[in-house]
């Protein structure tokens, strides 16, 4: 959370985006951190103080469509031979930012290779 409060506070204000791969998938806790600007009260630490966000920042895919991409990373681990596959990229934006669009991601038919098709990259 600090890289995106310290973000916050430079944009005194005014609109801000951020785009990238997060490595945090939307059911974890770092996910509700980023997207309504705290974390939930259960997970308190004892007398540790929970980071908190000036604002929760808005998802371009999840204002436009109801829900985050079911798939932006599809890769296996390092010396293993399980697959990952789930949403880890986002564009996100301050709460002033509204979504007009957003481009539809491909389909993947069962297959596929791993390194994405030129006309779709990752």
């Amino acid at each position: 959370g600090s890289a995106l409060q310290h973000l916050q506070r430079l944009a005194r204000g005014g609109a801000l985006v951020l785009c990238g791969d997060l490595n945090v998938q939307p059911a974890q806790p770092a996910y509700r951190l980023i997207t309504e600007g705290s974390l939930d009260t259960s997970l308190s630490l004892g007398s540790l103080l929970l980071p908190t966000l000036r604002y929760g920042m808005k998802s371009a895919y999840k204002e436009a469509n109801g829900q985050e991409p079911e798939l932006t990373n599809w890769t296996f681990t390092r010396g293993s031979s399980a697959e990952f596959r789930g949403c880890l990229d986002y564009i996100l934006f301050s709460p002033d930012i509204q979504v007009a669009s957003v481009k539809p991601l491909a389909a993947l038919p069962p297959g596929i290779p791993l390194v994405p098709p030129q006309q779709h990259p990752d």
